[in-house]
């Protein structure tokens, strides 16, 4: 049985002839790896008579390694969370030692399938397509680049989110809202850029970028937007209070409790624990008064105002739109003396956070996963 193809040797070129290298090398790990599969395979209980050599290159040809894991974990009756574990560990080093022009250290168990859900990947790949077929025409005007009603209508219309909200016209507040916050993370992502005069796509930033993977692309937009777009200038006059909001959010991410696919939260309460962590900074900052009583109710005017923006912000903008939560599902609640089950709407404030959302907040909090950015480079 020949496991080891021409594609699978690593060559190099010096003084015009070309040398295989590393093969030995790769054959002896991909050997070990195969030979843990076949350990693995045992210890989970499964029939006997693996082909490996199958294994391998089904792993190795899954879109990401959590895709491959996943129907895997499938067929694994055993509950041993080690055991599972020990199964993505293998899996994700196999993959990633295929697939050397993909970033190692990125390995959030988020499947391609779900990336591909999230309303800001589908939004980015279809302005990103538009835009490296017609270029959109910008005007300098007072200092700023901006496009006309028309042409932002024309851009609005690509993005899948807005098609699914018939209630949304192209130049609606909504719409345009949405459009600019995903200009803002293709812009400092380096992926799209102003250029005589038109919005145009970078070419060799985005072949990178489409030809990774699909959690790697979401996470290059998460990424990007958490900690390189400024939030503040979303927000008028309360700029300053919102960007106290995105320096705090780190923290607040390892203030809340282990999040599992499934749980319940609350946006209410979501804003509550912001604007309270916030609260001291925003004093520091000379943002609220100190004790000064003469302007205690302008303080409270101030604050009233900011727990709507921030749920718009933080739940909508980002919570919703990179599939942290979702706010569609039923939620089973006890309902008097019996059981029933409600509909989560961002109205009544109840959402439920996903596999996506478990998987980015307990990376945030361990803080194991690299700049987005050198995953461009």
């Amino acid at each position: 049985m020949h496991l080891y193809k021409r594609d699978d040797i690593v060559f190099t070129q010096t003084k015009g002839n070309t040398k295989e290298i590393h093969m030995k090398t790769k054959e002896k790990t991909v050997g070990n790896k195969e030979k843990t599969l076949e350990a693995l395979w045992a210890l989970s209980d499964l029939p006997e008579g693996l082909d490996t050599t199958w294994l391998s290159s089904f792993i190795t040809d899954a879109p990401d390694p959590e895709t491959a894991h996943q129907i895997i974990s499938s067929q694994i009756q055993t509950e041993s969370n080690t055991l599972h574990e020990k199964w993505r560990k293998v899996v994700n080093e196999m993959w990633f030692t295929r697939h050397p022009n993909v970033e190692s250290r990125f390995s959030l168990p988020i499947t391609s399938k779900d990336a591909l859900n999230t309303p800001v990947l589908t939004d980015a790949r279809a302005l990103l397509e538009m835009l490296l077929h017609r270029p959109a025409v910008v005007t300098r005007k007072n200092g700023q680049n901006t496009m006309s009603k028309e042409e932002a209508a024309q851009l609005v219309r690509v993005l899948p989110s807005v098609q699914k909200m018939q209630s949304i016209i192209p130049n609606s507040e909504k719409g345009l809202q949405t459009l600019n916050h995903i200009r803002a993370v293709l812009q400092e992502a380096s992926l799209i850029r102003i250029y005589k005069g038109e919005l145009r796509v970078v070419k060799t930033r985005y072949e990178k970028f489409i030809n990774l993977p699909l959690p790697q692309q979401f996470y290059i937009l998460w990424h990007t937007n958490m900690y390189h777009v400024q939030w503040g200038s979303f927000a008028a006059q309360w700029g300053r209070y919102i960007h106290t909001v995105q320096q705090y959010l780190p923290l607040a991410w390892k203030m809340l409790p282990d999040i599992q696919e499934g749980t319940i939260g609350n946006a209410n309460e979501f804003a509550r624990m912001v604007v309270e962590g916030c609260y001291p900074l925003w004093q520091q900052e000379g943002l609220f008064s100190q004790g000064n009583q003469k302007i205690v109710f302008s303080d409270m005017y101030k604050q009233s105002m900011l727990y709507p923006i921030i749920e718009s912000l933080l739940i909508e903008h980002v919570l919703m739109r990179y599939g942290l939560i979702d706010t569609s599902k039923k939620i089973h609640e006890k309902c008097g003396a019996i059981s029933c089950d409600i509909i989560a709407t961002v109205e009544d404030g109840n959402f439920e956070w996903t596999s996506i959302g478990s998987a980015l907040l307990q990376a945030e909090k361990e803080q194991n996963i690299p700049c987005a950015g050198s995953m461009l480079k």
